[in-house]
């Protein structure tokens, strides 16, 4: 079984003459205005051209592990795939949107598909919408944890223990995000430059230490990195150039700097690289020997010459824009309110601190004038002065994007496209940020269309 490094969080896995490609992702901006920092290693045309011999694994619905661009147009549409049976069916229909419907979902007990025993591992506490997965066959083990960088819960860390026991350490694989996904400090006005840099630093390095206190769980001597090789292109921003570029050398020298003992080891792993099981070797890719910032530099140099960076939400204005309603903004709030007391009262009642928090949506005009509005979370639009829990700051333009269904409100967080505040400073009020990032589904996927009859005439 070799598994070869494409981008990002796709991996390539052949045995036998079958393949298995995770999250495809080629050019497609991800949450408005990510693009991947590595292109893929092989081109997408010859992965489609294996037919029936290729099986596809979307891990969760982002945007960057699942490039619905790429897939719809040129895989055929009996191509498989393959992703967890998560409890709402918003992959599986995406998915068939796109025209296809050869779909296989995997829980923790595992299917054996083409050569391949896959199994998936959802934690709801963190997401309802991710896993992270496990995929071995005799020569060996992969564990494709995507976005799940968390440590594993007791239960998973022994489920995993137990279907990984068989093989030696040097046979099981594990790959695990070490880069933030977030728009959170970048974006953030209340944060000096200096504070941005030290917060972003941390928040990288306990992702980081997630993925190898898994492998030190799991008693495995080494981690892979992936699934942070993304660059955020937002216009009059240079988050591009502050974004890190999470390769193997650049952690270890983050983790020698704040005296962190690196063990288990980062694999050296770029693009094109590929590791063979049983034995666990890792060979060089074919092209090698360019410097990190090169190939970030020529990437984003390919980018920009081919147009790509225009796909970005703010380098693009829509030919729709109008003046945004107030009343349209004032709906949008209050179904934003109802969902999440709906998801507070239902499926996260964890949350035990939402309702009652406050949540703030300040729209700048083009004549310098804004429109401001606020929720609090059980009671709905409040008059509201003080400063409150979070607060976004958009553009007029890019809002009446996510009005539209165009983009996602989560695009304004996720893909750094506004600008953030929050109180107080020191605490992160995570629960408004899932809401945030499961209600923008539901509005574009369901809700847009109802308030675009209602107010475009």
């Amino acid at each position: 079984m070799k598994i070869l490094f494409q981008n990002h969080s796709s991996l390539l896995i052949e045995c036998n003459g079958k393949y298995l490609l995770t999250d495809p992702w080629l050019d497609q901006p991800a949450f408005g205005s990510w693009l991947p920092s590595f292109p893929p290693y092989i081109h997408p045309s010859y992965l489609a051209a294996l037919g029936k011999n290729l099986i596809i694994l979307i891990s969760h619905g982002h945007d960057d592990h699942f490039d619905d661009k790429l897939l719809k147009n040129i895989f055929d549409k009996e191509t498989k795939f393959v992703t967890a049976n998560f409890k709402a069916p918003s992959v599986l229909n995406r998915v068939k949107k796109l025209g296809f419907n050869n779909i296989e979902s995997v829980g923790v007990d595992g299917k054996l598909i083409d050569g391949f025993n896959i199994s998936s591992y959802i934690v709801e506490d963190q997401s309802h919408d991710d896993a992270a997965y496990l995929i071995h066959n005799n020569n060996g083990a992969i564990i494709h944890a995507n976005d799940n960088w968390q440590e594993f819960t007791d239960e998973n860390e022994t489920l995993i223990k137990n279907k990984i026991s068989k093989f030696p350490k040097s046979d099981v694989l594990l790959f695990s995000q070490t880069n933030s996904a977030s728009g959170f400090p970048l974006a953030y006005q209340n944060f000096s430059d200096t504070e941005k840099k030290e917060i972003h630093k941390k928040k990288v390095i306990k992702m980081i230490s997630g993925g190898l206190n898994n492998a030190k769980k799991l008693g495995l001597n080494r981690m892979f990195s992936y699934a942070g090789f993304a660059t955020p292109y937002v216009k009059n921003e240079k988050y591009h150039e502050e974004v890190f570029f999470p390769t193997a050398k650049f952690i270890s020298k983050l983790l020698d700097e704040q005296k962190i003992n690196s063990m288990p080891i980062i694999e050296e792993f770029y693009p094109g690289d590929y590791v063979t099981l049983p034995g666990g070797i890792v060979t060089k890719a074919f092209v090698n020997g360019y410097s990190d910032a090169s190939i970030r530099d020529k990437t984003s140099q390919f980018y920009e010459s081919y147009g790509k960076i225009n796909d970005c939400i703010t380098f693009k204005k829509s030919d729709s824009f109008k003046s945004i309603s107030l009343e349209w903004i004032e709906d949008f709030l209050d179904e934003f309110n109802k969902f999440t007391i709906n998801r507070f009262q239902g499926p996260d009642k964890h949350y035990t601190e939402l309702i009652g928090k406050t949540f703030r949506l300040t729209i700048k005009k083009n004549d310098n004038t804004q429109l401001t509005r606020t929720i609090k979370f059980g009671d709905g639009l409040v008059d509201e002065q003080k400063p409150v829990n979070k607060e976004c700051i958009v553009d007029d333009y890019l809002f009446n994007e996510i009005l539209l269904g165009k983009g996602l409100f989560e695009d304004l967080i996720t893909g750094y496209n506004a600008k953030w505040k929050r109180h107080p400073k020191s605490v992160y009020n995570r629960d408004i940020i899932m809401m945030i990032v499961m209600f923008s589904y539901v509005y574009k996927n369901r809700l847009a269309k109802n308030y675009i009859e209602k107010y475009i005439k």
